[in-house]
């Protein structure tokens, strides 16, 4: 079994920060710069989505947009946009889209 991402590395200014990776909300891309964003603040992140996403494969973190994984974990509403497209609101307030291709998957973890 793969081991279990527990810290994120997360840098502010000049400062470099371990992230309990349970605090993490969702990491966002905006260009070439990836931010993490936790219930206070963000971070930019030193990797990319697509290795963040690859890391963390077994933990509650699903993309749920070419520039967006969302953790499962902290959302608290699902909003229907469209017949295919979701809006999630996390418990900062913050709003994820979900996609079209990631909407159906979304929805089904999301169900209880």
């Amino acid at each position: 079994a793969a081991a279990r991402t527990r810290k994120i590395v997360g840098r502010k200014g000049e400062e470099y920060f371990l992230l309990d990776i349970e605090e993490v909300l969702a990491f966002q891309a905006d260009g070439e710069l990836v931010w993490i964003v936790t219930g206070r603040q963000r971070f930019l992140a030193t990797q990319s989505l697509r290795w963040l996403e690859e890391r963390l494969k077994g933990q509650p973190f699903r993309r749920v947009h070419r520039n967006a994984i969302g953790n499962i974990d902290h959302v608290r509403k699902m909003s229907v946009m469209s017949s295919q497209r979701w809006l999630l609101t996390l418990n900062n307030g913050q709003e994820l889209i979900v996609s079209k291709r990631q909407a159906h998957g979304i929805r089904g973890l999301l169900r209880w």
